[in-house]
C-alpha cells in the first residue's frame, strides 16, 4: 500500500523562531523515513511581509524565503533532496502555492 505523509509548515519560525512553541518540538521524532511520499508545505512570505494584508493583521516577521526562519526544522531538513519529497511553498491565505 502506497502512503503519503503531509508536513504542513514545520519550519524554524513556527518550532522555535518568531511564532514558534515549546511542544512543537516534540513532533520532530513522529517523523519517519520507509520511503513513502512525504509532501512539506511551507509558509512563504517575501522581505515586504508586514504590508500585506496578512502582515498587518498578524504583524509579526516570519517564514521569509531564503531566512534560517523559513527552513523546515531538526531533523526534516534532512529530507530536502529526497527523490521521495515535494516542497511546497505557500503565500498568504487565498494565493496559489507554488513547487520548490
Amino acid at each position: 500500500m502506497k502512503r503519503v505523509l503531509v508536513v504542513v509548515d514545520y519550519q524554524k519560525d513556527f518550532v522555535d523562531g518568531a511564532l514558534g512553541f515549546e511542544k512543537a518540538k516534540e513532533i520532530e521524532d513522529s517523523y519517519l523515513s520507509k520511503g513513502d511520499k512525504v509532501v512539506f508545505t511551507y509558509d512563504t512570505h517575501t522581505e515586504d511581509y508586514l504590508a500585506t494584508r496578512e502582515g498587518k493583521n498578524l504583524p509579526v516577521t516570519h517564514c521569509i524565503l531564503n531566512t534560517e526562519g523559513h527552513e523546515l526544522y531538526g531533523k526534516l531538513s534532512e529530507f530536502i533532496n529526497n527523490k521521495n519529497t515535494i516542497h511546497i511553498n505557500k503565500g498568504s491565505f487565498g494565493i496559489s502555492p507554488s513547487k520548490i
